[in-house]
């Protein structure tokens, strides 16, 4: 009976007796479905054939043939009466197959490295891409697309800034070490807690990689100022380069330092000093000098003259002395304290300590410590940059900016989660012991889960629009314009022969 629907029949459909069975119901219905959304499915290959075994006009056996590229599978039915029935195991976004767009571009913008995720789904016989297929995608869609995201973001949050900017920035070296090949420089609106820009740098546009730092820098306040936007203050850390260059080059805006930076520098000298039997008083005040710092900047409303009268009292209150000469800060504002290990004046621990705290860079630079803006939030996105660009593995430079800008998305769509509660409405937390507070235990909030949603629909409803608009990946290049390509590193020296070098060759262990 060519009516005969047994075949579909939920019948047919058997549980392994796990509980893990999403009893999803899956409609016929001829109305749009979001590509993206649309679930997708697992099939063996055996169990595919079975369904094509049986011509579905005239119940005759079948000959099936099976071809593929990439994901796409497509299969030919033939029946003994000569009826003929094309199948294809997904649609095709102008003549290109969904899932060969979508599968890339899930792996670049989730994080993942493309070589362990082809090789894991290939270990278990599931049809991919070839890796020539999976990085033409990558270049001529999915690059483009997560900057044109980035992009149309970036234009929302500049044009809703009516005020000064009050931004803090960072660099960020693609390696360990002073041999970076990139460097990624980034600039955040402290008030909002958004990525208003980067700029992603290769070490052959500059001297060294040391430089990269601070040209980042520049491109970044370069391009916020030629979008008609002016800069109010800048949080940074101490660099040289970084401090030099707000000097000469931008005068009008106020350069501040992050007061983490400064402390954590103030605390490991402290340490070093420390470690000797005779200075090991000078442990017991790292941590008191080290929030100092953050005191100074934080009860001066940005009085540098202030917040330097304040610091430099710190010698004598070590001493057990609370009254100071200045007139800005004449005595300590403290209460009743606790008796502890005061530092004699002369000895051995107070001049080591006076060498850290009263050292001629560290007088120059104390009054010009941030009491409001800070870089640990940039601290946060650096950390969180790993998952996108680890330094494990290397990228191209058009990788690079397009995985940064992946990152960038995630962070402005999470920088303000709230902290997460109970069903009591209690706030939740829980207790770390990190290593850098030797022995510490700190308390640390839970945070509400991540987003990832919102972004990333954006970025791949991005790709299969710029899908749509060319037939081919060679048209889709070139509607893009020029990549952001960098000559690679071994384009500044010559390139032996090869010949000669295998017969110059010679190692440690050659016998004569």
């Amino acid at each position: 009976d060519s009516s005969d629907t047994s075949i579909w029949s939920n019948d047919s459909v058997h549980s392994d007796g796990g509980t893990d069975v999403d009893e999803g119901v899956c409609s016929t219905s001829s109305a749009a479905v979001d590509p993206v959304k649309e679930r997708k499915y697992l099939v063996t290959a055996s169990q595919l054939l079975l369904l094509f075994s049986v011509c579905v006009k005239c119940l005759s056996p079948t000959r099936t043939k099976l071809t593929h590229r990439g994901t796409l599978v497509h299969a030919v039915i033939m029946c003994a009466r000569g009826h003929k029935t094309v199948w294809e195991n997904q649609p095709r976004i102008n003549s290109k197959a969904l899932l060969n767009i979508l599968l890339p571009a899930a792996i670049t913008y989730s994080g993942a490295s493309p070589t362990r995720v082809l090789r894991l789904l290939g270990s278990i016989g599931v049809q991919v891409l070839k890796k020539t297929q999976f990085f033409r995608v990558q270049s001529c869609l999915v690059f483009p697309a997560a900057t044109k995201t980035w992009e149309a973001e970036q234009k929302s949050l500049l044009t809703a800034t009516k005020d000064k900017l009050h931004l803090a920035g960072d660099g960020r070296a693609d390696s360990p070490g002073y041999s970076a090949k990139y460097g990624t420089y980034t600039l955040l609106d402290t008030r909002i807690n958004k990525i208003m820009h980067y700029e992603v740098l290769q070490s052959t546009e500059v001297k060294s990689s040391n430089h990269m730092e601070t040209e980042g820098l520049k491109r970044s306040l370069d391009f916020l100022l030629s979008m008609g936007l002016s800069v109010y203050v800048l949080v940074t850390d101490r660099h040289f380069g970084v401090n030099a260059l707000m000097r000469n080059r931008y005068p009008d805006t106020k350069h501040r330092f992050d007061a983490w930076h400064v402390a954590k520098g103030i605390g490991s000298k402290m340490a070093t000093a420390g470690k000797t039997k005779k200075n090991s008083v000078l442990n017991a005040w790292v941590k008191t000098v080290r929030g100092h710092v953050y005191w100074c900047a934080q009860t001066s409303s940005d009085n540098g003259a202030l917040v330097l009268a304040k610091w430099v009292s710190v010698m004598r209150h070590v001493s057990n002395v609370h009254q100071h000469p200045s007139p800005l800060y004449p005595v300590c504002t403290h209460g009743p304290i606790e008796e502890r290990w005061w530092l004699q004046e002369g000895t051995e621990p107070y001049v080591a300590l006076e060498k850290i705290v009263m050292s001629k860079q560290l007088l120059k630079d104390i009054p010009r410590v941030s009491g409001d803006g800070q870089t640990y939030r940039l601290e946060s996105f650096h950390s969180m940059l790993l998952r996108f660009t680890p330094k494990s593995s290397h990228f191209s430079f058009e990788g690079m900016v397009a995985r940064t800008a992946v990152a960038v998305l995630h962070y402005n769509e999470n920088s303000n989660r709230v902290q997460a509660t109970t069903k009591d409405e209690k706030k939740r937390s829980c207790l770390k012991f990190p290593k850098s507070r030797k022995g510490e235990w700190v308390l640390s909030p839970i945070m509400e889960t991540a987003s990832y949603s919102d972004y990333v629909q954006r970025l791949l409803n991005s790709c299969l629009e710029l899908a749509k608009a060319s037939r081919t990946y060679q048209q889709a290049a070139a509607a893009n314009g020029p990549r952001p390509r960098r000559p690679p590193l071994c384009s500044v020296a010559q390139r032996p022969d090869k010949e000669a070098a295998v017969l110059a060759h010679r190692t440690r262990f050659d016998q004569a």
